[in-house]
């Protein structure tokens, strides 16, 4: 066991189950942590929140418990221990089974979802919550993990403006907050066409590269002109940054 780990359960000794942390600032659960929960509970901490964490595998925690993070011993402690709660899960199944082990304390709580995921679903999570008391926002976030706690980036967000003009402030320690409407739906169909925009534009640059090679044309001479086009179209393949010949997309 790790020293950070055996420090983090020392600070849980007290800890009785459905008991609050004490925190007299900012403070935040995160859920899941993988690359982007790590990135997310990271630029908390360089907030100064007092972060509590939980993950399936708890040794992904330990260099955020080093940090001053502490770990819950369930899902259930980690809701109660802040009204505010942001889960990083990879799917839909994975939140719902979450908040199945957490039920008895959501009452109360706003829940963030920065997974990724339909619209139907975002509505769906975002009716279960409502109905046990819990308040939901969803979030699409829009850069890896690398971009987290950058101002620059960007998320989109959606569900009762109330709540997101309540939790603004701590969502914009992630990334800018983008807000699309009251639909939950709303943040996650934003993010796919955004994706889709991207992948499409990937896929056409690609197309085009194996075109000039084909062609016995310089395929060195494409990537600036791609770029320029990108940039001028705002979002085309130039905006994913350097491009790169064809060749190296390759496998062995």
């Amino acid at each position: 066991m790790s020293l950070a780990r055996q420090e983090s359960e020392q600070r849980q000794d007290g800890w009785q189950e459905g008991e609050r942390r004490e925190s007299h600032g900012p403070s935040v659960t995160l859920v899941g942590l993988g690359p982007m929960g790590r990135a997310m509970a990271g630029a908390y901490l360089d907030a100064g929140y007092a972060v509590t964490l939980w993950n399936r595998s708890p040794g992904r925690a330990d260099g955020l418990l080093a940090r001053g993070a502490v770990l819950a011993p369930d899902a259930a402690a980690a809701f109660a221990a802040n009204d505010l709660v942001v889960l990083s899960l990879a799917d839909y199944d994975a939140v719902f089974a979450v908040l199945a082990a957490a039920e008895p304390e959501l009452a109360g709580k706003v829940v963030v979802d920065l997974g990724t995921g339909t619209p139907a679903r975002a509505r769906e999570v975002a009716r279960w919550l409502a109905e046990r008391g819990a308040g939901h926002l969803t979030g699409g976030v829009q850069v890896p993990p690398s971009g987290i706690g950058r101002p620059e980036s960007s998320s989109f967000y959606s569900g009762p403006v109330e709540l997101f003009r309540r939790h603004r402030a701590d969502l914009e320690v992630l990334t800018g907050a983008d807000y699309r409407g009251d639909d939950p739906g709303l943040a996650q169909l934003h993010h796919r066409i955004r994706m889709d925009r991207f992948w499409t534009s990937l896929t056409a640059y690609l197309h085009a590269t194996a075109l000039m090679e084909a062609s016995g044309a310089a395929v060195d001479e494409f990537p600036p002109r791609a770029a320029s086009a990108g940039a001028s179209g705002r979002g085309g393949a130039g905006a994913t940054g350097p491009v790169r010949p064809f060749q190296s997309f390759r496998r062995e």
